[in-house]
C-alpha cells in the first residue's frame, strides 16, 4: 500500500510541476502530463491486442484428440444400443 501511495503521490507531483510550465501551454502533446493522461488507454490497448494473439495462438495451434474423440464415437453407439434396445429408431447416419 505503502509503494501506491508513494506511487501516486511522485505522479501528482509530476503532473503538479509540468501543468505550470509555459511548454505544456504551447504544446500540450509532447509533456508528461499527456502521456500520464493516455496511459490507461494505451494499457487497455496493450491488453487487448495481447489477449487476442493468445486466442488466436491457441486456436492455431489446437492439437486434436484422437484419444477423446474415439472415446465419445464409442459412448454414442453404446447410447444409440440402449435406446434402440428401449424401442427409439434412428435413421442412418449420413
Amino acid at each position: 500500500m505503502f509503494i501506491f501511495v508513494a506511487w501516486l503521490g511522485a505522479l501528482t507531483t509530476l503532473l503538479f510541476c509540468d501543468c505550470t510550465r509555459k511548454e505544456l501551454q504551447s504544446d500540450p502533446y509532447h509533456s508528461w502530463f499527456f502521456l500520464v493522461i493516455t496511459l490507461p488507454l494505451y494499457a487497455i490497448v496493450l491488453f487487448g491486442s495481447s489477449a487476442l494473439i493468445n486466442i488466436g495462438w491457441h486456436l492455431f495451434t489446437l492439437r486434436d484428440c484422437d484419444e477423446a474423440y474415439h472415446e465419445l464415437i464409442g459412448e454414442i453407439k453404446q447410447a444409440r444400443e440402449q435406446l434402440s434396445k428401449k424401442g427409439m429408431k434412428f435413421d442412418a447416419p449420413k
